[in-house]
């Protein structure tokens, strides 16, 4: 049932990752929330790059400027949000910096980053009036923060360049540092500057400049950076919120009771908390609807798993992972979505990510229906087995240890449930 023993070997022998890969998988999830927006971490972290550079600071402070810059509104979890924040007028309640700073302080990746995102939006003063030390990078990172939102992106980039700098000018000395500004200024008055910035290259060209550092990784931590990740999803939405952890631990039990190979359990399960993260292109108000989708709605739905795809794919150390969490809607037949992968190019790992799915979906209560009965989800899964959807010895496993299974659905959800409330209840009382 091993798809490819020379390839997991050579996974499990990989220790090192490349740091600005995961980056941008992060930055590609953040944007997929408001695509009116996208590229803004990019942009704003090669801006951040180029004056620290030329403010000489040392490669310590610039990596973690570059880090923090490229996922710093990690934070904001709804479209609207992401849109206000984008304004040239925008004024931060200070919600999205502290979430971004709990969610960041739990990653062991990116921890090291969390107080340069918590004080993303802090004007100069601040610092002073209020007697806290804002680091110099997250002072840098809130002018090249506030200089993309003032681009116009309709309009030719070197014809806004002198109304920028007005701006900037006019702020300098109580929004913004002024040494800051004036370093930018020296970038500004080089047009290749501007054109890089707006150029489809741009990422290629941050990842050669800025040389960040592998971050070494064991599968263990594969699997805690992937939880990590599965948060976006899950806290989007009361009714999304522990469905990424449900059919993680499913396929783990179904993959352990099929005597796969300990690495290749936990590749399974780390596709588990992965493969809905392209659900972040999903408005809530389909994922919550009460009701059945219309043909408009559910072909956005379908959307989701080549979202997650295009997600992943920026590391080449999730290859296996990535066709496991993307291919878990495809079909034995052929007529799933959105590859329409059929037969012996269907992985196991992703035939397990299928049966795990729909088990652990049918199990929950949902806005509009409550979850089915043992007796129902045994037939349900039957129909899809028999009908060629669902590889039907995967089917008759899940089946056989379907007590076990739902036992630990309920369990993880419960938890995950409890580590919800109690992060929000904690983020109401901070701000």
């Amino acid at each position: 049932m091993i798809d490819n023993i020379k390839e997991l070997t050579i996974i499990r022998k990989v220790s090192n990752i490349n740091t600005f890969d995961v980056l941008m998988c992060l930055s590609n999830a953040i944007d997929l929330v408001s695509p009116a927006v996208s590229g803004h971490h990019i942009r704003v972290s090669y801006i951040a790059f180029k004056i620290a550079k030329q403010l000489g600071l040392n490669k310590q402070q610039i990596d973690r400027l570059v880090i923090a810059s490229c996922i710093h509104d990690i934070g904001s979890i709804s479209s609207e949000e992401r849109n206000d924040i984008l304004k040239s007028n925008y004024k931060s309640d200070g919600m999205h910096e502290e979430v971004g700073y709990y969610y960041t302080k739990e990653s062991k990746m990116f921890s090291s980053v969390s107080d340069l995102i918590r004080y993303h939006h802090k004007e100069w003063n601040y610092g002073v009036e209020d007697n806290i030390k804002v680091p110099i990078e997250s002072q840098i990172m809130h002018l090249a923060d506030r200089i993309d939102a003032y681009i116009d992106k309709d309009k030719a980039i070197l014809q806004q360049v002198n109304g920028i700098i007005d701006i900037l000018n006019k702020r300098s000395g109580k929004y913004f540092h002024p040494k800051h500004v004036e370093a930018f200024k020296v970038i500004a008055a080089n047009e290749s500057f501007w054109l890089y910035l707006v150029s489809n290259n741009l990422p290629n060209l941050l990842k050669k400049d800025a040389k960040l550092p592998k971050t070494k990784l064991n599968i263990e931590d594969y699997c805690d950076l992937a939880k990590w990740f599965s948060h976006f999803i899950d806290f989007r939405s009361e009714f999304t919120s522990m469905h990424s952890i449900g059919v993680a631990q499913s396929a783990r039990i179904i993959a352990e009771e099929m005597k796969l190979l300990p690495l290749e359990v936990v590749l399974i399960e780390i596709s588990g908390f992965l493969h809905d993260i392209g659900k972040l292109a999903v408005s809530n108000s389909i994922l919550e609807k009460n009701g059945k989708l219309d043909d408009i709605e559910y072909s956005i739905i379908k959307t989701h798993s080549f979202h997650t795809y295009n997600i992943l794919k920026n590391v080449k150390e999730f290859n296996k992972i990535i066709k496991y969490a993307s291919y878990h809607h495809e079909h034995i037949d052929g007529t799933g979505y959105p590859f329409h992968i059929k037969g012996k190019n269907m992985l196991v790992g992703s035939r397990i990510l299928s049966v795990a799915d729909i088990l652990t979906a049918i199990s929950e209560d949902r806005p509009y229906r409550k979850g089915m009965s043992k007796e129902e989800i045994i037939k349900l899964l039957e129909e899809k087995g028999d009908d060629k959807y669902l590889d039907s010895e995967i089917v008759k496993i899940a089946i056989d240890n379907i007590d076990k299974i739902r036992e630990k659905i309920s369990e993880v959800q419960k938890q995950k449930k409890i580590d919800v409330d109690e992060f929000w209840g904690k983020m109401k009382k901070i701000v």
